[in-house]
C-alpha cells in the first residue's frame, strides 16, 4: 500500500504520511508513503514506479484544489487511471482524497463545483452531518442529472464491492437535486458504476 501525502502539501506532508503508515500498521497493513507533492513529482520515474508497484493507493486529506491540480493530467495520473481500469490497483481517499475522486469537486474556498478526476458520479462532502451541512442547499441547485452530493460523515465510507457501493460503518446521504436517500451500513448505495 502507497500513503499520497499530496493534498498535505503545505502543511506537513510527511507527518501526513507518517501518520497514515502508523494508522494501516496498526490494523496490520504494511504501507509507504508516495511522496508526490507536486507537478514535477507526477512525472518522476521513481513516483511513477512506485505507482506501478502499489496494490492499494490511499489518497490522504488536506487542500482539495492543490491535490486535483497537482494530479490531474499528469504521467503519474494516467498510470493509476490505467491501474484502476485494468483492475490491478484499489483506491481509497479520506477528506480532500475522497473529493477529487468524484465527477466534480466542491472548492472550499470559492465555493462552487469544477470538475475533478471523474471515477465516482459524485460530489463528495466530507466531514457531513445530515441536517446541519449548509453545502446541500448552496450546491444541490448546481448537481447535473445523475449526480449526487454524497454526504460522508467521520468514519463512514462507499466501498464498490464489484457489482454495487456498499456503505461501511455509519449511515451516508446521497443528495439529488430533487430528492434525498438515506444508506444504512451494511446497504448498497444507488450510485453507478467506478469510471474507471
Amino acid at each position: 500500500m502507497a500513503i499520497l501525502p499530496t493534498a498535505a502539501r503545505f502543511s506537513q506532508p510527511l507527518l501526513a504520511a507518517e501518520n497514515g503508515v502508523r494508522h494501516f500498521a496498526a490494523l496490520g497493513a504494511t504501507s509507504t508513503p508516495l511522496l508526490l507533492l507536486d507537478r514535477a513529482d507526477a512525472a518522476r520515474s521513481e513516483i511513477l514506479d512506485q505507482v506501478a508497484a502499489a496494490d492499494l493507493l490511499y489518497v490522504a486529506g488536506g487542500d482539495p484544489v492543490y491535490l486535483l491540480e497537482t494530479l490531474r493530467t499528469t504521467p503519474a495520473w494516467a498510470t493509476i487511471h490505467d491501474r484502476l481500469r485494468a483492475g490491478t490497483l484499489a483506491l481509497a481517499g479520506s477528506s480532500a482524497g475522497a473529493m477529487v475522486l468524484g465527477r466534480r469537486m466542491w472548492r472550499p474556498r470559492q465555493d462552487d463545483l469544477v470538475p475533478a478526476l471523474d471515477l465516482v458520479p459524485v460530489v463528495a462532502l466530507p466531514h457531513h452531518q445530515p441536517g446541519q451541512d449548509e453545502r446541500v442547499s448552496r450546491l444541490r441547485p448546481h448537481l447535473e442529472a445523475g449526480l449526487c452530493l454524497l454526504g460522508l460523515p467521520e468514519m463512514a465510507a462507499a466501498i464498490w464491492n464489484g457489482t454495487a457501493w456498499e456503505v461501511a460503518v455509519a449511515p451516508l446521504t446521497c443528495y439529488t437535486a430533487d430528492g434525498q436517500v438515506h444508506t444504512a451500513a451494511g446497504e448498497q448505495l444507488p450510485l453507478l458504476p467506478p469510471a474507471a
